[in-house]
């Protein structure tokens, strides 16, 4: 036929190819196996607090709230100050780089 093989390395080729690939799941079928897992079904693993472990949780977000708070404001207020200082250092060295005269 003239084609030396090369056809049929293709065609075996492309049915490895075909063997790699996984069988891939549906919606559904990935919805009920994850709804059969104990944790779904049993409700076993589901962790209970104290109120004492809750109000200290809830007073470490509270205090790290704060903490990030403070660290924003901080940021935002040395922008503030500093992008004019910048911009007015810039050019005053480039006027004075570029004045012969001063």
């Amino acid at each position: 036929m003239g084609f030396g093989g090369s056809a049929q390395a293709m065609v075996t080729i492309i049915k490895n190819n075909k063997l790699l690939t996984r069988k891939r799941k549906s919606r559904r079928e990935r919805l009920q196996q994850v709804l059969e897992t104990e944790n779904y079904t049993t409700g076993s693993h589901e962790p209970t607090f104290t109120k004492q472990q809750i109000e200290v949780a809830k007073e470490k977000v509270r205090l790290q709230a704060i903490k990030d708070r403070k660290k924003s404001r901080l940021i935002l207020i040395l922008t503030i100050i500093g992008t004019p200082l910048v911009i007015w250092f810039t050019y005053w060295i480039i006027g004075i780089l570029t004045d012969p005269f001063v």
